[in-house]
């Protein structure tokens, strides 16, 4: 376990290094999979967003169209 080194006065091995370094090694990929997931999650709902702006907006168009139709 990484904690015993820390409280350990003997010197850690070489294999304790290695381990600590691909341990983070693997959170440091992790985190870039994560970061890109996130950035492409939120371009999606950017674009979600517009639609459902430009949804709104055709809905009011429609709205006044049907009143104007009700008019006559």
């Amino acid at each position: 376990m990484i904690l015993t080194h820390v409280f350990s006065t003997d010197v850690p091995s070489e294999a304790y290094w290695k381990k600590l370094a691909q341990s983070k090694s693997k959170a440091l990929e992790v985190n870039r999979i994560l970061s890109e997931k996130l950035r492409e999650l939120e371009e999606s709902m950017k674009i979600k967003d517009e639609m459902l702006d430009e949804a709104r907006a055709m809905a009011d168009v429609l709205k006044v169209i049907d009143i104007y139709i009700d008019t006559f």
